[in-house]
């Protein structure tokens, strides 16, 4: 039981230091954040209704609100970040409104909107004394459609895309929920009983396959790591209990099929 426990420890710190490299290689790799509006859009995206469909070109879009903002706690700010969206105004050519793009709150350009769609593109002072980022769009004016569609719509968005000028450092929620799932679910497949080597194979897989998750997209900026963070740990938690009881109420180990089916089982979950 001493042996189990120490390869469940030692299990557990390897999954935790590669799924914290992992992480970071992954995020540095592709730090860049881009909605399309041709899907839901992330959670921490406020003022910006549903996509929509152009039937004869097939071009996705969504109508913003008088205000936008989207949220992104904990964003390294050691290097600037250059913004580029793709914007149309929509209204007629005279009434088209002004659009000020602003960060945390301090307004960084203003342009007045055109009937088609242009490129804008801004850069974001770095921060390093303050992680994290808002990024606001303000519209001059709005207009309702008409009594069907009682929305307030301020200009039409095709993409936006936030782009780091450098290396860039993972979000910590994120680094934390790879750091600690890995650790759990690596020493719960150690406690199954399997070989050293195979602890370790599948400690370093594990770690890798959830921080590639972790660091995808917006999932860094959500409440999504503390869900990882729950999830790897119950399913440990479970895994381990279940093995220590089993083989003591055999009082034989698992056979090695048994093994490898329950920690892929539980790795498949996880992931």
């Amino acid at each position: 039981m001493t042996n189990a426990i120490g390869r469940a420890v030692a299990a557990g710190m390897l999954a935790a230091l590669f799924g914290a490299a992992a992480v970071s290689l992954f995020y540095a790799w592709h730090p860049a954040l881009t909605i399309e509006f041709d899907r839901d859009l992330p959670r921490n995206v406020t003022g910006i209704y549903p996509p929509e469909r152009e039937e004869a070109s097939g071009l996705t879009f969504a109508w913003t609100a008088g205000d936008t903002a989207l949220r992104l706690p904990g964003l390294d700010r050691h290097v600037p970040w250059t913004l580029d969206l793709r914007i149309r105004g929509g209204h007629a050519a005279d009434v088209n409104p002004e659009v000020t793009i602003l960060a945390d709150g301090l307004p960084l350009m203003t342009r007045r909107s055109a009937s088609d769609f242009e490129d804008v593109r801004v850069v974001i002072p770095a921060r390093p004394e303050r992680p994290g980022l808002v990024v606001g769009l303000h519209t001059s004016a709005t207009f309702v459609p008409g009594p069907s569609d009682p929305r307030p719509l301020g200009v039409m968005l095709d993409r936006l895309a936030l782009t780091p000028d450098g290396i860039v450092l993972v979000p910590r929620p994120a680094l934390g929920a790879a750091t600690v799932s890995s650790a759990a679910m690596g020493a719960a497949i150690a406690l199954l009983g399997v070989t050293a080597g195979s602890a370790i194979g599948g400690s370093i897989l594990l770690g890798t396959g959830a921080a590639s998750i972790l660091a995808r997209g917006f999932g860094p900026f959500t409440d999504y790591p503390g869900t990882a963070i729950r999830l790897g740990v119950w399913i440990a938690l479970v895994l381990g209990l279940a093995a220590i009881a089993v083989q003591r109420g055999r009082r034989t180990p698992l056979r090695n099929t048994a093994r490898f089916a329950a920690a892929f089982s539980a790795s498949a979950l996880f992931l």
